[in-house]
């Protein structure tokens, strides 16, 4: 049984006895009985009824007229009158203060608790209608995107501040506002006709809205209708997307700098790479000449600028060829195929025979898989690897272990030395392009191996990275993404 609370306002001490016995009957609770409509404003906050029982005729200088429209003002609690007094000035008094009824004395039991049962059923219905409007209220106001509501003729319904302020407007303006005020794109039937087309699927388009001030910007709209009361509304959702709009266009513009900056550093890798070729290999072939035929001829100074000469065009050669190789690695886009990483391994081997046999080297490898991969990429990889693990050797004869484990999606490489080491500081330096460690003349090389050996690992959607220490040599692991089973 319901136990809403209600304060009955009667200076009749009997009338006021009778209606509280009978409240009570009917389930009610009524925690007091007041006799003036002055103690009605002292207690009313304290007690905080569901509702009030009012007699319009109370001792004191405050009717109950009067003491109603104090609580509908304040507090919002609706009031029953309760009077003997049925005279149309009475009435039209009463009405002011919006009452839920009027009950005449004497009272009939059956029609007070008729009464209340709809007042206090018209009250709770209200006060869910006020809290839904509070959380739309507060939905649309706290949206960090602009809101409009539009009739079918494009005009303002409602619109939140946001967007208000999007337009550089006070609500106040926008309320009065067409959507052709703001969008000039389209001409007023066209905008109307998109308008009317619109449904409950909704659409979601760009556009560009206009200010107050004239300047424009970019928004993004997610509209959709709704019927409201028989009458059909837009509701659309509209984001400001200048900054969005404005970086993109900055990489579009970067982008294409790029590209151009791409091809005009391929069509020097490819000048690099190509046409250097045959200059080099003549300054090889006549340092080689002079060497053959003026050696001791001339003096010691002239021998040792032929040496100068020879050795420097070699370097050059090398790192031409190196170049060579990085520039292949940017731009040949191979599909992967099954490849035998045993086999890969052996020939790579077998191409720095030389400097295994002089050096005494050990290679220990159990057994490699087969993975997906360019073959041609995956043998410079492990050529540039076993090469810097020969050179950079220490006082004793090198040992190189090769070890493998599966590593879901992929494959885990090791490749272990005992050669001199670096320092860790240099782990991540030696990736990049002509970063040397050493000097020329003590550990020959381009300064490349390392970068190609980095882009042939991430081309195959992996990373390489090094633990080392200095005298206790070098491992590098890779890993080597798996892409087809």
């Amino acid at each position: 049984m319901s136990r809403e609370t209600i304060i009955v306002v009667e200076d009749e001490q009997i009338v006021a006895s009778d209606l509280k016995m009978c409240l009570e009957g009917l389930g009610y609770r009524v925690p007091a009985i007041l006799a003036t409509g002055e103690e009605v404003g002292e207690r009313i906050e304290e007690i905080r009824p569901d509702l009030v029982l009012m007699d319009i005729m109370l001792a004191g200088a405050m009717d109950g007229i009067a003491a109603a429209e104090a609580i509908r003002g304040r507090f919002g609690i609706p009031v029953i009158y309760i009077t003997a007094h049925a005279d149309p000035a009475t009435i039209e008094r009463a009405k002011i203060t919006e009452p839920f009824g009027f009950i005449l004395k004497p009272f009939d039991e059956r029609a007070l608790q008729t009464t209340l049962t709809m007042a206090l059923y018209k009250t709770r219905m209200d006060r869910r209608i006020r809290e839904s409007e509070r959380k739309y209220r507060i939905l649309i106001e706290q949206s960090r995107d602009g809101i409009v509501i539009l009739d079918q003729d494009g005009k303002v319904f409602e619109a939140n501040r946001r967007f208000a302020g999007m337009l550089g407007c006070s609500p106040e303006e926008v309320s009065r506002l067409h959507v052709w005020d703001w969008d000039t794109q389209f001409p007023k039937e066209q905008i109307i006709e998109m308008i009317r087309g619109v449904d409950e699927a909704g659409d979601h388009f760009e556009t560009r809205h206009r200010r107050k001030d004239g300047s424009w910007f970019d928004v993004e709209i997610s509209s959709n209708a709704a019927v409201f009361s028989d009458q059909k509304l837009i509701f659309c959702v509209c984001r400001d997307i200048t900054e969005r709009k404005q970086a993109e266009e900055k990489l579009r513009r970067t982008t294409l700098e790029l590209k151009q900056y791409i091809s005009e550093l391929e069509q020097w890798a490819h000048v690099a790479s190509h046409d250097m070729q045959e200059p080099v290999r003549q300054m090889v072939s006549f340092a080689q000449l002079l060497e053959r035929r003026y050696a001791g001829k001339i003096d010691s100074d002239a021998d040792e600028y032929a040496r100068f000469v020879y050795e420097g065009a070699m370097r050059m050669q090398a790192l031409i060829h190196d170049m060579r190789q990085y520039y292949h690695l940017l731009t040949e886009k191979k599909p992967f195929e099954k490849v035998a990483l045993s086999l890969i391994l052996k020939k790579v081997i077998g191409e720095l025979n030389g400097p295994i046999q002089e050096s005494g080297a050990r290679i220990l490898c159990p057994g490699l898989p087969e993975i997906d991969g360019n073959p041609k990429h995956l043998g410079l990889l492990f050529f540039h690897l076993l090469d810097n693990a020969l050179k950079f050797r220490g006082e004793e004869p090198p040992t190189i272990r090769i070890t493998c484990k599966r590593r879901s999606p992929g494959w885990l490489f090791s490749m272990k030395d005992n050669g001199i080491g670096i320092e860790s500081i240099f782990t991540d330096q030696v990736f990049k392009v002509f970063k040397k460690l050493h000097p020329r003349d003590r550990y020959p090389g381009s300064g490349i191996g390392l970068p190609i050996c980095r882009k042939v690992v991430e081309n195959h959607g992996g990373r390489i990275w090094i633990r080392s220490r200095p005298g206790k040599g070098t491992t590098i692991f890779f890993f080597l993404q798996e892409f087809y089973d």
